[in-house]
Protein backbone atom coordinates (compact mmCIF):
# COMPACT_ATOMS: atom_id res chain seq x y z
CA UNK A 1 0.00 0.00 0.00
CA UNK A 2 2.67 2.74 1.12
CA UNK A 3 5.15 1.73 -1.75
CA UNK A 4 2.25 2.41 -4.36
CA UNK A 5 1.66 5.72 -2.92
CA UNK A 6 5.32 6.31 -3.11
CA UNK A 7 5.04 5.69 -6.72
CA UNK A 8 2.15 7.39 -7.40
CA UNK A 9 3.75 9.97 -5.83
CA UNK A 10 7.00 9.92 -7.76
CA UNK A 11 4.65 9.22 -10.57
CA UNK A 12 3.28 13.14 -10.63
CA UNK A 13 6.10 14.71 -9.04
CA UNK A 14 8.17 13.71 -12.07
CA UNK A 15 5.20 14.44 -14.66
CA UNK A 16 5.65 18.18 -13.50
CA UNK A 17 9.14 18.19 -13.45
CA UNK A 18 9.30 16.83 -17.18
CA UNK A 19 6.56 19.22 -18.54
CA UNK A 20 8.28 21.81 -16.46
CA UNK A 21 11.87 21.80 -17.65
CA UNK A 22 10.88 21.04 -21.22
CA UNK A 23 8.78 24.31 -21.41
CA UNK A 24 12.10 26.17 -19.89
CA UNK A 25 14.26 24.75 -22.69
CA UNK A 26 11.96 25.76 -25.35
CA UNK A 27 11.38 28.81 -23.44
CA UNK A 28 15.24 29.83 -23.54
CA UNK A 29 15.56 29.00 -27.21
CA UNK A 30 15.87 32.41 -27.82
CA UNK A 31 18.63 32.86 -26.22
CA UNK A 32 19.58 34.38 -22.80
CA UNK A 33 18.72 37.81 -21.80
CA UNK A 34 21.95 39.67 -22.23
CA UNK A 35 21.43 42.78 -20.23
CA UNK A 36 24.17 44.03 -17.87
CA UNK A 37 25.58 40.70 -18.36
CA UNK A 38 28.57 42.05 -20.23
CA UNK A 39 29.62 44.90 -17.74
CA UNK A 40 29.39 42.10 -14.76
CA UNK A 41 31.53 39.64 -17.11
CA UNK A 42 34.17 43.21 -17.35
CA UNK A 43 34.69 43.65 -13.71
CA UNK A 44 35.42 40.08 -13.23
CA UNK A 45 37.81 39.81 -16.27
CA UNK A 46 39.15 43.27 -13.83
CA UNK A 47 39.09 41.23 -10.86
CA UNK A 48 40.67 37.79 -12.32
CA UNK A 49 44.14 39.53 -13.89
CA UNK A 50 44.51 42.51 -11.16
CA UNK A 51 43.74 40.10 -8.29
CA UNK A 52 41.68 42.49 -6.17
CA UNK A 53 39.00 44.24 -6.40
CA UNK A 54 38.01 47.36 -7.62
CA UNK A 55 37.58 50.51 -5.04
CA UNK A 56 36.97 53.61 -8.01
CA UNK A 57 35.51 53.66 -11.31
CA UNK A 58 37.30 53.29 -14.57
CA UNK A 59 34.83 52.39 -17.19
CA UNK A 60 32.74 55.94 -17.44
CA UNK A 61 35.26 58.78 -18.74
CA UNK A 62 33.28 61.41 -16.89
CA UNK A 63 33.00 60.12 -13.52
CA UNK A 64 36.71 58.15 -13.34
CA UNK A 65 37.85 62.33 -14.34
CA UNK A 66 36.28 63.32 -11.39
CA UNK A 67 37.86 60.24 -9.34
CA UNK A 68 34.20 58.24 -8.70
CA UNK A 69 34.75 56.02 -6.01
CA UNK A 70 32.45 52.76 -6.75
CA UNK A 71 32.77 49.42 -5.42
CA UNK A 72 31.51 46.11 -6.38
CA UNK A 73 29.09 44.67 -4.18
CA UNK A 74 28.66 41.74 -6.49
CA UNK A 75 32.50 40.36 -6.81
CA UNK A 76 32.23 37.17 -6.16
CA UNK A 77 29.37 36.50 -9.01
CA UNK A 78 31.00 39.07 -11.64
CA UNK A 79 34.44 36.68 -10.78
CA UNK A 80 32.24 33.53 -10.96
CA UNK A 81 30.51 34.99 -14.68
CA UNK A 82 33.83 35.93 -16.02
CA UNK A 83 35.52 32.51 -15.32
CA UNK A 84 32.41 30.92 -17.18
CA UNK A 85 32.31 32.71 -20.19
CA UNK A 86 36.25 32.72 -20.14
CA UNK A 87 36.11 28.74 -20.25
CA UNK A 88 33.32 27.81 -21.58
CA UNK A 89 31.86 30.67 -24.13
CA UNK A 90 28.32 31.65 -24.00
CA UNK A 91 27.39 28.06 -23.65
CA UNK A 92 28.52 27.83 -20.75
CA UNK A 93 26.26 31.09 -19.60
CA UNK A 94 23.20 30.02 -21.69
CA UNK A 95 23.53 26.27 -19.75
CA UNK A 96 24.13 27.91 -16.64
CA UNK A 97 21.10 29.92 -16.89
CA UNK A 98 19.51 27.03 -17.57
CA UNK A 99 20.57 24.77 -15.08
CA UNK A 100 19.70 27.41 -12.25
CA UNK A 101 16.08 27.28 -13.84
CA UNK A 102 16.33 23.63 -13.55
CA UNK A 103 17.46 23.39 -9.86
CA UNK A 104 14.93 26.10 -8.37
CA UNK A 105 12.54 23.76 -10.16
CA UNK A 106 13.66 20.84 -9.10
CA UNK A 107 13.68 22.11 -5.27
CA UNK A 108 10.17 23.56 -5.19
CA UNK A 109 8.73 20.35 -6.76
CA UNK A 110 10.64 18.27 -4.51
CA UNK A 111 9.56 19.70 -1.22
CA UNK A 112 5.94 19.69 -2.76
CA UNK A 113 5.79 16.22 -3.70
CA UNK A 114 3.54 14.89 -1.04
CA UNK A 115 0.72 17.50 -2.26
CA UNK A 116 1.07 17.05 -5.94
CA UNK A 117 -0.56 14.13 -6.59
CA UNK A 118 -3.82 15.77 -4.83
CA UNK A 119 -4.64 17.58 -7.54
CA UNK A 120 -2.41 17.30 -10.78
CA UNK A 121 -4.44 20.29 -13.50
CA UNK A 122 -3.24 22.64 -9.90
CA UNK A 123 0.25 21.67 -9.67
CA UNK A 124 0.73 22.04 -13.43
CA UNK A 125 -1.22 25.22 -13.41
CA UNK A 126 1.01 26.81 -10.51
CA UNK A 127 4.43 25.36 -12.05
CA UNK A 128 3.25 26.39 -15.45
CA UNK A 129 2.75 30.20 -14.16
CA UNK A 130 6.09 29.74 -12.91
CA UNK A 131 7.73 28.76 -16.02
CA UNK A 132 6.60 32.11 -17.99
CA UNK A 133 7.53 34.33 -15.45
CA UNK A 134 11.18 32.78 -14.54
CA UNK A 135 12.39 32.80 -17.68
CA UNK A 136 12.09 36.71 -17.89
CA UNK A 137 14.77 37.15 -15.19
CA UNK A 138 16.69 33.86 -15.00
CA UNK A 139 19.81 34.96 -17.21
CA UNK A 140 23.44 35.19 -15.77
CA UNK A 141 23.45 38.01 -13.26
CA UNK A 142 24.03 38.42 -10.04
CA UNK A 143 20.73 38.53 -9.70
CA UNK A 144 20.34 34.44 -10.15
CA UNK A 145 22.46 33.47 -7.09
CA UNK A 146 19.80 35.66 -5.21
CA UNK A 147 16.88 33.29 -6.67
CA UNK A 148 18.79 30.30 -5.82
CA UNK A 149 20.12 31.38 -2.45
CA UNK A 150 16.25 32.38 -1.48
CA UNK A 151 15.14 29.16 -2.42
CA UNK A 152 17.60 27.66 -0.58
CA UNK A 153 16.96 29.67 2.64
CA UNK A 154 13.29 29.33 2.51
CA UNK A 155 13.60 25.52 2.51
CA UNK A 156 15.65 25.54 5.60
CA UNK A 157 13.08 27.94 7.38
CA UNK A 158 10.68 25.55 6.31
CA UNK A 159 12.61 22.57 7.32
CA UNK A 160 13.37 24.38 10.78
CA UNK A 161 9.63 24.68 10.95
CA UNK A 162 8.50 21.55 10.58
CA UNK A 163 11.36 20.36 12.53
CA UNK A 164 12.49 22.67 15.35
CA UNK A 165 15.12 20.67 16.32
CA UNK A 166 17.41 20.35 12.90
CA UNK A 167 21.09 21.27 13.30
CA UNK A 168 20.74 22.75 9.53
CA UNK A 169 19.44 26.11 10.93
CA UNK A 170 23.06 26.84 11.56
CA UNK A 171 23.65 26.54 7.88
CA UNK A 172 22.06 30.13 7.77
CA UNK A 173 25.18 32.24 8.27
CA UNK A 174 26.92 30.13 5.40
CA UNK A 175 23.90 31.18 3.03
CA UNK A 176 24.21 34.68 4.35
CA UNK A 177 28.23 35.01 3.87
CA UNK A 178 28.13 33.76 0.19
CA UNK A 179 24.94 35.62 -0.19
CA UNK A 180 26.75 39.51 0.72
CA UNK A 181 29.44 38.56 -1.12
CA UNK A 182 27.50 37.40 -4.51
CA UNK A 183 24.79 39.91 -4.82
CA UNK A 184 24.84 42.54 -1.63
CA UNK A 185 21.28 44.37 -3.34
CA UNK A 186 19.43 41.28 -1.48
CA UNK A 187 21.49 40.24 1.10
CA UNK A 188 19.28 41.46 3.72
CA UNK A 189 16.76 39.04 3.17
CA UNK A 190 18.99 36.61 5.12
CA UNK A 191 17.79 37.63 8.32
CA UNK A 192 14.23 39.73 7.04
CA UNK A 193 12.82 36.04 5.91
CA UNK A 194 14.35 34.28 9.57
CA UNK A 195 12.87 37.06 11.30
CA UNK A 196 9.18 36.57 9.70
CA UNK A 197 9.43 32.91 10.94
CA UNK A 198 10.78 33.65 14.60
CA UNK A 199 8.34 36.64 14.93
CA UNK A 200 5.80 33.88 13.93
CA UNK A 201 6.45 30.97 15.57
CA UNK A 202 7.39 32.53 19.50
CA UNK A 203 3.60 32.57 20.23
CA UNK A 204 0.01 30.65 20.13
CA UNK A 205 -2.22 32.58 18.35
CA UNK A 206 -5.40 32.92 16.36
CA UNK A 207 -7.39 35.78 14.65
CA UNK A 208 -10.37 34.39 12.39
CA UNK A 209 -8.48 32.17 10.11
CA UNK A 210 -4.93 33.30 11.16
CA UNK A 211 -3.49 31.09 13.31
CA UNK A 212 0.37 31.29 15.08
CA UNK A 213 1.57 27.66 16.37
CA UNK A 214 4.38 28.64 18.86
CA UNK A 215 7.81 26.31 18.49
CA UNK A 216 9.71 25.06 21.94
CA UNK A 217 11.93 27.95 23.60
CA UNK A 218 15.20 25.84 22.65
CA UNK A 219 14.70 25.95 18.82
CA UNK A 220 13.74 29.54 19.47
CA UNK A 221 17.06 30.50 21.07
CA UNK A 222 18.88 27.96 18.62
CA UNK A 223 17.17 30.34 15.31
CA UNK A 224 18.02 33.40 17.40
CA UNK A 225 22.07 32.33 18.14
CA UNK A 226 21.67 31.37 14.06
CA UNK A 227 20.20 34.74 13.25
CA UNK A 228 22.54 37.12 15.14
CA UNK A 229 25.66 34.83 13.78
CA UNK A 230 24.23 35.30 9.68
CA UNK A 231 23.71 38.87 10.45
CA UNK A 232 27.52 39.59 11.92
CA UNK A 233 28.28 37.36 8.91
CA UNK A 234 27.39 40.39 6.22
CA UNK A 235 29.85 42.21 7.78
CA UNK A 236 32.41 39.62 5.76
CA UNK A 237 32.92 41.15 2.82
CA UNK A 238 35.38 43.46 1.01
CA UNK A 239 32.96 46.93 2.08
CA UNK A 240 32.29 46.28 5.57
CA UNK A 241 29.30 47.34 7.22
CA UNK A 242 28.32 49.81 3.86
CA UNK A 243 26.76 46.40 2.68
CA UNK A 244 24.22 46.43 5.43
CA UNK A 245 22.91 49.29 4.00
CA UNK A 246 23.08 49.34 0.41
CA UNK A 247 20.14 47.65 -0.02
CA UNK A 248 17.57 49.88 1.35
CA UNK A 249 19.47 52.79 -0.23
CA UNK A 250 18.76 52.08 -3.57
CA UNK A 251 15.11 50.90 -2.98
CA UNK A 252 14.78 54.37 -1.35
CA UNK A 253 16.06 56.08 -4.44
CA UNK A 254 12.66 57.11 -6.13
CA UNK A 255 14.38 58.14 -9.24
CA UNK A 256 16.10 54.70 -10.06
CA UNK A 257 13.18 52.90 -9.38
CA UNK A 258 11.53 55.26 -11.91
CA UNK A 259 14.01 55.22 -14.91
CA UNK A 260 15.53 51.42 -14.20
CA UNK A 261 12.81 49.79 -16.36
CA UNK A 262 13.57 46.48 -14.11
CA UNK A 263 13.37 48.03 -10.73
CA UNK A 264 10.19 50.26 -11.99
CA UNK A 265 6.49 49.11 -10.13
CA UNK A 266 4.13 46.76 -12.30
CA UNK A 267 2.26 48.68 -14.52
CA UNK A 268 -1.54 47.67 -14.44
CA UNK A 269 -1.89 48.71 -17.86
CA UNK A 270 0.70 46.22 -19.31
CA UNK A 271 -1.63 43.08 -20.22
CA UNK A 272 1.70 40.73 -19.29
CA UNK A 273 1.86 42.70 -15.74
CA UNK A 274 -1.33 41.74 -15.33
CA UNK A 275 -0.90 38.08 -16.30
CA UNK A 276 2.65 37.84 -14.67
CA UNK A 277 2.10 39.96 -11.53
CA UNK A 278 -1.10 40.89 -10.58
CA UNK A 279 -2.61 37.26 -11.48
CA UNK A 280 -0.30 35.36 -9.20
CA UNK A 281 -0.95 37.65 -6.45
CA UNK A 282 -4.59 37.82 -6.78
CA UNK A 283 -4.86 34.22 -6.61
CA UNK A 284 -2.51 33.47 -4.00
CA UNK A 285 -5.04 35.94 -2.17
CA UNK A 286 -8.20 34.46 -3.31
CA UNK A 287 -6.67 30.99 -1.92
CA UNK A 288 -6.07 32.49 1.37
CA UNK A 289 -9.69 33.61 1.17
CA UNK A 290 -11.69 30.28 0.09
CA UNK A 291 -9.66 27.91 2.25
CA UNK A 292 -11.44 26.22 4.93
CA UNK A 293 -8.18 25.92 6.67
CA UNK A 294 -6.35 28.15 9.00
CA UNK A 295 -3.87 30.30 7.56
CA UNK A 296 -0.54 29.77 9.22
CA UNK A 297 0.95 33.20 10.39
CA UNK A 298 4.42 32.62 8.67
CA UNK A 299 2.47 31.97 5.15
CA UNK A 300 0.74 35.13 5.68
CA UNK A 301 3.65 37.20 6.86
CA UNK A 302 5.25 35.99 3.74
CA UNK A 303 2.91 36.55 1.27
CA UNK A 304 2.53 40.05 2.64
CA UNK A 305 6.24 41.20 2.84
CA UNK A 306 7.06 39.77 -0.92
CA UNK A 307 3.24 41.00 -2.21
CA UNK A 308 4.85 44.45 -1.27
CA UNK A 309 8.25 44.34 -2.16
CA UNK A 310 6.54 43.16 -5.65
CA UNK A 311 4.66 46.57 -5.92
CA UNK A 312 7.86 49.16 -5.09
CA UNK A 313 9.50 47.12 -7.92
CA UNK A 314 8.22 44.60 -10.45
CA UNK A 315 11.67 42.08 -10.57
CA UNK A 316 11.06 40.42 -6.89
CA UNK A 317 7.76 38.87 -8.53
CA UNK A 318 10.25 35.71 -8.47
CA UNK A 319 10.80 36.01 -4.85
CA UNK A 320 7.08 36.10 -4.21
CA UNK A 321 6.55 33.25 -6.69
CA UNK A 322 9.56 30.93 -5.36
CA UNK A 323 8.34 31.81 -1.72
CA UNK A 324 4.79 31.26 -1.67
CA UNK A 325 5.14 27.72 -3.87
CA UNK A 326 6.29 26.65 -0.82
CA UNK A 327 3.11 26.49 0.81
CA UNK A 328 0.17 27.60 -1.37
CA UNK A 329 -0.65 23.71 -2.05
CA UNK A 330 -1.47 23.43 1.54
CA UNK A 331 -4.44 25.36 0.91
CA UNK A 332 -6.00 23.70 -2.24
CA UNK A 333 -9.23 21.97 -0.89
CA UNK A 334 -8.75 18.33 -1.54
CA UNK A 335 -11.66 16.95 -2.96
CA UNK A 336 -14.41 14.51 -1.21
CA UNK A 337 -12.17 11.03 -1.02
CA UNK A 338 -15.23 8.73 -1.73
CA UNK A 339 -16.46 10.84 -4.45
CA UNK A 340 -12.23 11.24 -6.02
CA UNK A 341 -12.24 7.21 -5.75
CA UNK A 342 -15.88 6.25 -7.63
CA UNK A 343 -14.18 8.25 -10.10
CA UNK A 344 -11.02 6.87 -10.48
CA UNK A 345 -11.33 3.63 -12.20
CA UNK A 346 -8.84 0.43 -11.58
CA UNK A 347 -5.07 0.31 -10.72
CA UNK A 348 -3.81 -0.73 -14.44
CA UNK A 349 0.08 -0.31 -14.48
CA UNK A 350 -0.35 -0.86 -18.37
CA UNK A 351 -2.40 2.04 -19.02
CA UNK A 352 -0.37 4.38 -16.30
CA UNK A 353 2.46 3.61 -18.43
CA UNK A 354 0.85 4.06 -21.71
CA UNK A 355 -0.16 7.47 -21.23
CA UNK A 356 2.98 7.98 -19.27
CA UNK A 357 4.55 7.03 -22.78
CA UNK A 358 2.46 9.34 -24.60
CA UNK A 359 2.87 12.34 -22.04
CA UNK A 360 6.66 11.80 -22.49
CA UNK A 361 6.75 11.97 -25.72
CA UNK A 362 4.65 15.20 -26.48
CA UNK A 363 7.20 17.04 -23.90
CA UNK A 364 10.48 15.37 -25.19
CA UNK A 365 9.40 16.59 -28.65
CA UNK A 366 8.85 20.10 -26.89
CA UNK A 367 12.50 19.82 -25.60
CA UNK A 368 13.74 18.53 -28.95
CA UNK A 369 11.94 21.79 -30.86
CA UNK A 370 13.42 23.65 -28.45
CA UNK A 371 17.22 22.19 -28.92
CA UNK A 372 16.96 22.69 -32.61
CA UNK A 373 15.66 26.29 -32.23
CA UNK A 374 18.44 26.91 -29.49
CA UNK A 375 21.05 25.71 -31.80
CA UNK A 376 19.73 27.55 -34.73
CA UNK A 377 19.73 30.72 -32.55
CA UNK A 378 23.18 29.93 -31.52
CA UNK A 379 24.35 29.92 -35.47
CA UNK A 380 22.38 32.81 -36.69
CA UNK A 381 23.50 35.39 -33.79
CA UNK A 382 26.95 33.83 -33.31
CA UNK A 383 26.37 33.09 -29.63
CA UNK A 384 23.60 32.48 -27.11
CA UNK A 385 23.64 36.01 -25.31
CA UNK A 386 21.48 38.73 -26.54
CA UNK A 387 23.70 41.82 -27.62
CA UNK A 388 22.09 45.02 -28.34
CA UNK A 389 24.62 46.58 -30.03
CA UNK A 390 26.00 44.97 -33.12
CA UNK A 391 29.43 44.44 -33.97
CA UNK A 392 29.88 47.46 -36.55
CA UNK A 393 29.33 49.74 -33.88
CA UNK A 394 32.03 48.78 -31.70
CA UNK A 395 34.38 48.82 -34.79
CA UNK A 396 33.46 51.80 -36.28
CA UNK A 397 33.52 53.49 -32.41
CA UNK A 398 36.90 51.97 -31.66
CA UNK A 399 38.16 53.58 -34.87
CA UNK A 400 36.88 56.83 -34.21
CA UNK A 401 38.16 56.79 -30.61
CA UNK A 402 36.07 59.61 -29.02
CA UNK A 403 36.93 61.08 -25.97
CA UNK A 404 33.77 62.57 -24.22
CA UNK A 405 31.36 59.71 -25.85
CA UNK A 406 27.26 60.03 -24.93
CA UNK A 407 25.37 56.53 -25.03
CA UNK A 408 21.96 55.86 -24.25
CA UNK A 409 22.73 53.95 -20.73
CA UNK A 410 21.38 50.34 -21.64
CA UNK A 411 23.93 50.48 -24.88
CA UNK A 412 27.13 51.31 -22.45
CA UNK A 413 27.86 47.35 -21.12
CA UNK A 414 28.90 46.38 -24.64
CA UNK A 415 30.84 49.55 -24.53
CA UNK A 416 32.67 48.49 -21.56
CA UNK A 417 33.14 44.93 -22.43
CA UNK A 418 35.40 45.76 -25.89
CA UNK A 419 37.57 48.50 -24.00
CA UNK A 420 35.24 51.83 -25.25
CA UNK A 421 34.97 54.65 -22.49
CA UNK A 422 31.10 54.94 -21.69
CA UNK A 423 29.34 57.82 -20.48
CA UNK A 424 26.54 55.60 -18.11
CA UNK A 425 25.57 51.87 -17.80
CA UNK A 426 23.77 49.88 -15.78
CA UNK A 427 25.72 50.71 -12.36
CA UNK A 428 22.99 52.45 -11.12
CA UNK A 429 24.43 53.03 -7.68
CA UNK A 430 27.40 55.15 -9.57
CA UNK A 431 26.00 57.74 -11.73
CA UNK A 432 22.42 58.27 -9.28
CA UNK A 433 21.67 62.24 -8.93
CA UNK A 434 23.12 64.39 -11.63
CA UNK A 435 24.08 62.10 -13.90
CA UNK A 436 21.50 59.89 -14.14
CA UNK A 437 19.28 63.34 -13.87
CA UNK A 438 21.00 64.81 -16.91
CA UNK A 439 20.72 61.22 -18.58
CA UNK A 440 17.36 61.27 -18.43
CA UNK A 441 16.72 65.06 -18.99
CA UNK A 442 19.17 64.88 -22.44
CA UNK A 443 17.09 61.61 -23.89
CA UNK A 444 13.87 62.71 -23.22
CA UNK A 445 14.66 66.72 -23.57
CA UNK A 446 12.33 67.76 -20.87
CA UNK A 447 13.33 69.93 -17.74
CA UNK A 448 12.37 67.53 -15.60
CA UNK A 449 13.63 63.94 -15.74
CA UNK A 450 11.24 62.01 -14.15
CA UNK A 451 8.47 63.97 -14.90
CA UNK A 452 5.00 61.72 -16.49
CA UNK A 453 4.00 65.15 -17.78
CA UNK A 454 4.18 65.21 -21.68
CA UNK A 455 5.80 68.75 -22.68
CA UNK A 456 7.10 69.90 -26.06
CA UNK A 457 10.71 69.51 -26.18
CA UNK A 458 13.00 71.66 -24.24
CA UNK A 459 15.73 72.96 -26.59
CA UNK A 460 17.36 74.79 -24.54
CA UNK A 461 17.65 72.21 -21.46
CA UNK A 462 19.27 70.13 -24.37
CA UNK A 463 21.62 72.46 -25.23
CA UNK A 464 23.29 73.40 -22.16
CA UNK A 465 24.25 69.29 -21.19
CA UNK A 466 25.27 68.98 -24.39
CA UNK A 467 27.39 72.35 -23.43
CA UNK A 468 28.05 70.79 -20.16
CA UNK A 469 30.09 67.57 -21.01
CA UNK A 470 31.15 68.57 -24.28
CA UNK A 471 30.36 65.45 -26.10
CA UNK A 472 32.06 64.52 -28.97
CA UNK A 473 29.88 61.68 -29.85
CA UNK A 474 26.35 60.27 -29.44
CA UNK A 475 25.85 56.45 -29.60
CA UNK A 476 22.17 56.45 -29.27
CA UNK A 477 19.21 54.40 -29.52
CA UNK A 478 16.31 55.56 -32.71
CA UNK A 479 13.16 55.53 -30.76
CA UNK A 480 13.91 59.06 -28.20
CA UNK A 481 13.42 62.64 -28.66
CA UNK A 482 17.56 63.06 -28.60
CA UNK A 483 17.65 61.30 -31.84
CA UNK A 484 15.32 63.14 -33.33
CA UNK A 485 17.20 66.86 -32.66
CA UNK A 486 20.21 65.14 -33.52
CA UNK A 487 19.04 64.19 -36.69
CA UNK A 488 17.49 67.92 -36.89
CA UNK A 489 20.84 69.40 -37.17
CA UNK A 490 23.19 68.55 -39.71
CA UNK A 491 25.33 70.90 -39.65
CA UNK A 492 26.51 70.06 -35.71
CA UNK A 493 25.83 66.22 -35.68
CA UNK A 494 26.68 63.84 -38.39
CA UNK A 495 25.52 60.36 -38.96
CA UNK A 496 28.34 57.54 -39.02
CA UNK A 497 26.51 53.96 -38.89
CA UNK A 498 22.87 53.19 -38.12
CA UNK A 499 20.71 50.34 -38.18
CA UNK A 500 16.98 49.76 -37.45
CA UNK A 501 17.90 50.50 -33.30
CA UNK A 502 20.84 52.14 -32.62
CA UNK A 503 22.53 55.77 -34.52
CA UNK A 504 26.10 56.84 -34.10
CA UNK A 505 26.91 60.82 -34.72
CA UNK A 506 29.80 62.21 -34.57
CA UNK A 507 30.00 65.79 -33.21
CA UNK A 508 31.14 68.33 -36.19
CA UNK A 509 33.90 70.53 -34.61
Amino acid sequence: MNNKKVSNLNFDSILVFMISISILIFSFSNGVNGNDFWWHAKVGEWISVNHKIPTSDFFSWHTSLHGAKWYSHEWLSEYFIYQVLHHTGEIGVYLFSLLSAFLIFFILIYYNRKHLGKSLVFSCAVFLLFTAILPNFCYFRPHLFSFILLTLITLLMFHFKKYPDTKLIFLLPVISLLWVNLHGGSSNLTYIIPIIFLISTAFDLKIGKLKSNKIENSALIRLFISMAISFLALFINPHGSDMILYPYTNMMDKNMLAYITEWAAPDAKDISCIILVYFPIIAIAILFIITRKNIDMTHFFLFGFTTYLTFRSIRFIVFLVIICIFFIFEYKSPKDKSAKESKKGPDNPVIEKILLGIILLMISSLSVIGIIRTVNYYHKNNGLVQKSVDKKFINLIKKEKPQRLYNTSHLGELLIYNDIPVFIDGRADLYKGTIYNDHARLNTMQPLAFDDKETPPDYDITNKIIKKYNFDGFFVVKDMPLTTYLYSHPDKYKVLLEDKSCVYFKTIK
